[in-house]
C-alpha cells in the first residue's frame, strides 16, 4: 500500500510501496520540545509512546468508550493473554473526546 501524500520512506526520502516506518515532512515538528496529542491526553514528554505501543498489530475502532472496553476484555480472554475480567485502565482517562484500551497487541479505540 502506498503511503499518503507528504509521506515517504524515511531512509531513502522517496514514496515508497512497502510496509516501512512512515516519515512525515513537517521540519516544525523537528523544534518541538513536546509532541501534545490533545484529544488523546497524551503527549512525548509525559509518556513513553513507544514503549506503550510499539508492540501494537492490530488497531480496532469504533463504538462507545464502553463496547470497546468490552471488546477488550473479549480479547484477552480470547487471545488468552490476561483475565478477562481485569480491571483495563483507559490510556486516554484524562479527556472525554475518547476512550483507548490495550491488550497485548490489540489497541482499542472509541
Amino acid at each position: 500500500m502506498a503511503p499518503g501524500p507528504g509521506f515517504s520512506d524515511e531512509k531513502n526520502e522517496t514514496l515508497c510501496e512497502s510496509e516501512s516506518t512512515v516519515y512525515v515532512h513537517n521540519p516544525h515538528l523537528d523544534g518541538m520540545k513536546d509532541d501534545i496529542l490533545y484529544h488523546f491526553n497524551l503527549g512525548t514528554s509525559t509518556h513513553n509512546l513507544p514503549a506503550m505501543f510499539g508492540d501494537v498489530k492490530f488497531v480496532c475502532v469504533g463504538g462507545s468508550p464502553w463496547r470497546m472496553k468490552s471488546f477488550i476484555e473479549y480479547i484477552a480472554g480470547e487471545l488468552s493473554l490476561e483475565d478477562p475480567k481485569a480491571e483495563y485502565p483507559n490510556i486516554c482517562a484524562g479527556t472525554d473526546r475518547y476512550a483507548m484500551y490495550k491488550i497485548g497487541p490489540v489497541l482499542s479505540v472509541s
